[in-house]
């Protein structure tokens, strides 16, 4: 049985292996398929897809929306893009733009109490990368402001926190959307992740599903064996799609492994199978 990872960040945002490592990563793990979902950005797709021309593993081209639901940010992931759409480049281009706007004035409320934080050093040498709180995490950890990113966010950048700075977001209608126009498939990340009550999870996904949902994430590192058995209920009851992901950052989530989480998880390529075949159906007649 082969076994597949459908989260995976690179440094095209603020995962610390670059695509190419990512792919490699995945032959080491035999891992039959991965999906590189690097948030707001398809920068990364392009290198993933060459890496893997010659090996034995197949790279879903997707991204990972950050949208707001009830006034919490939640998130959307997208598999089989059209990576090379222009409308879409376009408007992950101005979401871009968005984020950076919000980086900068983080960056100077740091600088104005004496942290010497630059966008330049938020880089980590990708010039290309999309920027996150997860860089000012490791920054602060390198410095030595913080021993670890978790006590980075819990006591600079986290919500609450002095430094935090909210961003401004899409809907989660539009980014199903958005993904659906970029002929893509649009499932709902790590739904126990938001903190929401289970009545609130499951209006959510109700909600969801009336707006074009194709499916949810049952299997996450951080989703334990009740939450994923619940998760498929409910994608039974809504005919929604299941999809599994380690949510892989590299050294910034040291302790997700790729295809693995946190030891114990293992997801089938049957999955996979079953996302393809609906996009399939969906798509592949489309010219």
């Amino acid at each position: 049985m082969s076994f597949v990872d459908l989260h995976v960040h690179t440094t095209a945002s603020d995962g610390t292996l670059s695509p190419t490592e990512v792919v490699k990563y995945g032959v080491e793990k035999n891992l039959s398929v991965i999906a590189i979902t690097d948030h707001d950005t398809i920068s990364g797709i392009e290198e993933g897809m060459k890496a893997a021309e010659n090996e034995p593993i197949t790279v879903v081209p997707g991204i990972e929306l950050a949208c707001m639901y009830q006034k919490r940010e939640i998130h959307m992931l997208g598999f089989f893009v059209d990576w090379k759409d222009e409308i879409f480049v376009k408007r992950l281009a101005d979401l871009r733009q968005n984020r950076e706007r919000r980086n900068e004035k983080m960056i100077e409320k740091m600088q104005r109490d004496g942290i010497p934080v630059t966008m330049e050093k938020l880089r980590f040498e990708e010039e290309d990368t999309v920027i996150t709180r997860a860089h000012f995490a490791r920054f602060l950890e390198q410095e030595g402001y913080v021993k670890s990113k978790n006590e980075a966010f819990e006591k600079y950048v986290g919500i609450h926190c002095p430094y935090y700075i909210p961003r401004e977001y899409i809907d989660p209608k539009e980014a199903i959307s958005w993904i659906h126009q970029a002929k893509g498939m649009a499932f709902l990340a790590h739904p126990y992740l938001y903190h929401f009550s289970e009545y609130q999870v499951k209006t959510m996904i109700k909600d969801l599903k009336e707006m074009g949902l194709d499916g949810i994430e049952a299997y996450h590192s951080t989703a334990g064996i009740g939450q994923t058995g619940i998760l498929r209920q409910y994608a039974r009851e809504h005919e929604l799609l299941i999809s599994g992901g380690s949510d892989f950052h590299g050294a910034n989530k040291p302790d997700v492994d790729l295809g693995r989480g946190w030891g114990n998880l293992r997801i089938t390529h049957y999955l996979y199978d079953d996302i393809r075949k609906k996009h399939g159906k969906r798509y592949d007649n489309i010219s």
